[in-house]
């Protein structure tokens, strides 16, 4: 304790406290609970879906059955085309001499129909009977016989052209520009986090890893795995409606007024784009205290890792070295700084599909020398790149990183 001698100073108590925490990292699609017709989870990241330039397809399919075209049929994942025996002939017969509005009259002797607008006649194809000699006539045509479409179709949303889309019952085109989903689509896990009741003190924070361009993220809470859930409301976390949600930083700044007495908590996310950005969810992290907070052994967490925002490299660059400033000193050798790259293809502005995390020996592995490494070729050709960091600490001490620096052409 220091003073100038004219000063009283004094240390009345010392608080040590020590929070737990909890990462949602999205690795899983099945342990989250979403439409995947406007939220994707791939590479580690939900994200919203993009429709290309043309519309979507939507409305709930026919049976395969209605697939009376083969094409059609073995094009839809679900449906499966069985083939048939023997065929029978048919006719594509022309009242081309026949005003569409006279098509009911004589034509030929073998009478006419109207289809589409136009003048068809129908001539007596009985005489082919086999495929061979029935192609042989160029009014007739041969038809397979006994074959089906059979199975379970998918929903519209798989027909990824407008043609297939219109031609089957059920389905409809919905037109547009193209672009990011703009429903505000939700998230949330299938399983609550839960904590024991008898040590669980307070919820101290909720933390966002994500990229929202300019769009935004909001969040509510739910102490009953999802049956109910509330937001905070600016004094007190109440039920929330389909469109009462708050940012992160709001929950983040009053979730320890959040109840702890079931020892469950869980979130939704709903991802908010205008249409033209991409909103992508990296993780949500939240973390809780045990014990009364007062006294305690104290210390720093054993690891812990940070996703940088993404960077836009302007055009296709190889990226080339990575290289970084740390300081492990109090804790070496128990503590490292061990890194990631990633890199996607820009889509529209806004980053595509997300290669795997790379080190220095390929997918899945880590860069570990600080003053600098070659980067896989495999990261090349791309626009966008982001890099993961990971600190590991002896509980005691931490490890300090203080710049990192990507090199790229």
């Amino acid at each position: 304790m220091e003073s100038d001698g004219t000063q009283l100073v004094q240390l009345d108590q010392v608080d040590i406290s020590c929070a737990k925490q909890y990462d949602f990292t999205f690795d899983v699609p099945g342990d989250y609970v979403y439409n995947s017709s406007n939220i994707v989870v791939t590479s580690s990241v939900a994200e919203l879906v993009y429709t290309p330039s043309g519309g979507s397809c939507s409305g709930t399919p026919a049976a395969c059955d209605t697939f009376g075209d083969e094409t059609l049929c073995t094009g839809q994942t679900g449906c499966s085309w069985g083939g048939g025996g023997a065929g029978y002939c048919s006719n594509i017969g022309s009242c081309s001499a026949e005003p569409p509005g006279q098509c009911s009259s004589s034509c030929g002797g073998a009478g006419c129909s109207k289809s589409k607008g136009q003048c068809q006649g129908t001539l007596d194809c009985s005489a082919y009977t086999t495929e061979g000699n029935c192609g042989g006539c160029g009014q007739c045509l041969w038809v397979p016989g006994g074959a089906s479409c059979s199975g379970t179709p998918d929903a519209c949303n798989t027909f990824g052209s407008q043609t297939p889309c219109t031609n089957q019952s059920g389905c409809s085109w919905g037109g547009g520009g193209g672009g990011y989903d703009d429903s505000v689509p939700s998230i949330y896990p299938s399983t609550s986090l839960s904590v024991s009741t008898t040590s669980l003190n307070v919820w101290e924070s909720l933390i966002e890893t994500a990229t929202k361009n300019t769009g935004e993220i909001y969040y509510q809470l739910s102490d009953d795995n999802g049956s109910t859930w509330q937001y905070w409301n600016g004094s007190a976390w109440i039920t929330a409606g389909a469109s009462n949600y708050n940012t992160a930083s709001i929950v983040n700044t009053n979730i320890t007024s959040f109840s702890t007495t079931t020892g469950q908590i869980s979130f939704k996310a709903f991802l908010e784009s205008d249409g033209s950005v991409q909103v992508s969810l990296d993780n949500v992290r939240i973390t809780w205290s045990e014990g009364s907070g007062v006294g305690g052994g104290g210390g720093f967490a054993t690891s812990a890792y940070l996703i940088s925002s993404v960077f836009d490299m302007a055009d296709i660059s190889p990226v080339q070295v990575i290289s970084w400033t740390e300081d492990v000193s109090s804790c070496d050798p128990n503590c490292d700084i061990q890194t990631q790259l990633r890199t996607a293809p820009d889509n529209g502005g806004s980053p595509g599909v997300w290669t795997n995390w790379y080190g220095a020996t390929g997918s899945g592995t880590y860069f570990i020398d600080p003053f600098g490494t070659l980067v896989s070729l495999d990261l090349n050709d791309d626009q966008w790149v982001q890099y993961r960091v990971e600190l590991i600490g002896d509980g005691t001490n931490t490890p300090i990183l203080q710049d990192i620096t990507v090199n790229y052409k």
